[in-house]
């Protein structure tokens, strides 16, 4: 690990970064782990199995509605004292959930556990960004995505396991204890960022928390067509991705009879391929500019999306061309996701916490969408069809993500002039 930027320890920043992946990982499973037990939610409350995909939607709304005050305020009171109160607040959620008496209450509470993820991408990301210089920042970051994508990996498995014989309320607690642990590690272990004067002379001061100011930023960045195309290349980037994870009890338990053991083995093959993408970026940022790293992303993403399609067509609708598609697609998320973050997060030179808002809630209003719009498309299933939306959304991707990279040349071009 690289010398932090601020005066730290290497010690306590791997600590922090290590205690922030664990809170990361119960978010993360908190979605993952549910899924193959959501019919079994659905039944307990007596409602249809297309409320399934609402759960999730309501779940990345929650992360979406904190941003506008939370990137602020962050800036103006610090890091540290919003992400412990956000970790704090995703374990009484996990909990209280346990309790719920209908659909509505769950999904209302899983509208509130919502709230950790924007915690973790606007606060815990953008103060690991303030710590480490860019490279070093990037490299961590995949390795820690590699951690965190332990949990889709394993939480359908092991929700499954855990469904099959026991009921849907325990698999709450085991979040809220994992997160627990996360929380008092967090507390001991992270650092302040704003306010905090780096080894090179330079200091993120605290930015004074206007309303109006505020607003008037938000409104800056909205207007700066660089930074938005580097948002909608990450929402877009990532949207096959989260589809998949909302429909997937639909198209393998639900339509196509398999069992939530059999279900949670075929998403072994799709967030696999996101792990493998990120040890692979590891080495890339070694050898390769990041707009290389990128248009390599773009290649399997697209890849993964037409071998997709060109399968499942042939086979007639037949789930097996999504999963292989899909997989493949996924290797490219794993590589240029990380890359993209970072050169949207600077993309701009307001405060990162700010900046960090935005693009949290503007990819997360685009997840949700997107999900809603998804299970509307497959209230009548049909394979073929959802293969060549997500054929269709990755060739925007790959426009968006093309423009983006030309504008950030064209920014540093102007830049150097200036200079």
């Amino acid at each position: 690990m690289n010398q932090p930027l601020i005066p730290i320890t290497r010690r306590q920043a791997l600590f922090f970064a290590l205690f922030l992946v664990l809170f990361e990982f119960s978010t993360y499973i908190s979605n993952d782990m549910i899924m193959p037990a959501m019919l079994a939610v659905t039944q307990s409350f007596h409602v249809s199995a297309t409320e399934v995909p609402t759960a999730m939607t309501a779940f990345i709304l929650g992360g979406a509605c904190w941003q506008l005050i939370l990137g602020p305020m962050s800036d103006r009171f610090g890091r540290r004292p919003l992400m412990l109160s956000g970790a704090a607040l995703f374990v009484l959620c996990s909990i209280a959930i346990t309790f719920a008496s209908s659909m509505h209450q769950f999904i209302l509470g899983r509208f509130l556990q919502g709230a950790g993820l924007c915690f973790v991408f606007v606060i815990g990301y953008a103060a690991l960004q303030e710590i480490f210089a860019e490279k070093a920042a990037i490299q961590l970051i995949a390795l820690m995505a590699n951690v965190a994508m332990i949990a889709p990996l394993i939480g359908p498995v092991a929700g499954a396991w855990y469904i099959h014989y026991a009921s849907w309320p325990g698999i709450f607690w085991i979040i809220a204890g994992i997160a627990l642990i996360g929380l008092v590690g967090l507390w001991r272990y992270m650092p302040e960022t704003v306010g905090v004067t780096r080894r090179d002379g330079t200091v993120t001061h605290p930015q004074p928390l206007a309303f109006v100011k505020t607003l008037s930023q938000y409104a800056y960045l909205c207007r700066d067509k660089v930074f938005m195309l580097g948002v909608a290349s990450m929402a877009f980037i990532a949207i096959v991705l989260l589809i998949w994870i909302g429909l997937s009890p639909l198209i393998l338990i639900d339509y196509a009879g398999l069992t939530t053991i059999q279900y949670g083995w075929l998403q072994i093959p799709v967030v696999g391929a996101v792990i493998v993408g990120n040890i692979v970026l590891r080495y890339l940022t070694e050898k390769l500019e990041l707009y290389q790293i990128v248009m390599i992303s773009a290649v399997f993403v697209i890849l993964g999306m037409l071998v997709g399609f060109v399968w499942v067509y042939i086979q007639h609708g037949y789930f097996l061309g999504i999963v292989v598609g899909t997989s493949i697609y996924s290797l490219g998320v794993g590589i240029g996701n990380g890359v993209l973050y970072r050169q949207t997060l600077f993309a701009n030179q307001t405060g990162k916490g700010t900046v960090s808002a935005v693009i949290s809630i503007c990819t997360m209003l685009m997840f949700s969408i997107a999900i809603d719009l998804s299970k509307r498309f497959y209230t009548v299933p049909n394979n073929t069809h959802l293969a060549a939306l997500f054929l269709l959304v990755n060739l925007v991707y790959v426009l968006l993500v093309w423009r983006f990279q030309v504008g950030l040349h064209k920014r540093a071009a102007q830049a150097a002039k200036s200079a």
